[in-house]
């Protein structure tokens, strides 16, 4: 069908502006809004319709303004690194700096991962180790990074070194960011009576006040993800 490689793009963009939504009201309303799902095959078929022979996607992004999606592929390692970006005015190929990065406004990539993926290289010329197996992720502005890893931590892009402990019981993954307040997310987990354990998604809502970030909500919702039929 002609109109199929529209379709996975408006599910793209789509998917994408349904993360920019205010957290703090989906959860006043219980999170009632069911989001649009997309999966590998998705983004696949959309990039081989489009002249990119690619069987798999390392990650997909959404930009600040939910505008656009940039799509890491697995490139040859002896070659050059590239990020897709899928926009309404087209598809562009952009040349990245490692092989996992992230761009911060207008397109500029603000930190990257090294050969190793223990190395995270920003913008400042600054280096930052991160601990075996932690996560790593940047706003879509380019402002705040996670360390997902107990204890989870938040910093500054600007000041990769000066980053603090907000999470001592929750795997951090993402961080987005809304007027002015910062939304870390990840998954933390329980232990019943039963002796069964839980997970959870748990949101951080906080505030950056200078020197320090003050928490002022957290959110915890069973992580129940129904697939869509």
């Amino acid at each position: 069908m002609k109109r199929s490689g529209w379709l996975v793009s408006v599910v793209l963009l789509v998917g994408a502006v349904w993360l920019i939504a205010p957290l703090e009201k989906r959860a006043a309303r219980s999170f009632p809004t069911i989001p649009l799902v997309y999966g590998q095959t998705d983004v696949t078929r959309y990039l081989r319709k489009r002249g990119i022979e690619v069987e798999v996607v390392k990650d997909v992004r959404r930009d600040a303004s939910g505008a656009a999606l940039y799509i890491s592929l697995f490139d040859n390692p002896s070659d050059s690194f590239s990020l897709i970006k899928i926009a309404t005015n087209g598809l562009t190929r952009m040349m990245a700096p490692g092989h996992r990065a992230f761009l911060g406004s207008n397109d500029v990539f603000v930190a990257w991962y090294g050969e190793t993926g223990r190395v995270v290289h920003f913008q400042n010329g600054q280096i930052l180790e991160l601990p075996r197996f932690a996560l790593f992720d940047v706003d879509p502005g380019g402002t705040y990074f996670v360390i997902g890893d107990k204890p989870g931590r938040l910093g500054r892009v600007q000041f990769p070194q000066k980053k603090v402990m907000i999470a001592n019981d929750v795997m951090l993954d993402s961080v987005f960011v809304s007027q002015d307040r910062i939304y870390v997310t990840g998954i933390s987990y329980v232990h019943s009576s039963s002796g069964r354990t839980k997970s959870l998604a748990t949101c951080l809502i906080l505030k950056d006040e200078g020197d320090d970030f003050r928490i002022l909500e957290r959110l915890d919702v069973l992580h129940q993800l129904k697939t869509p039929v």
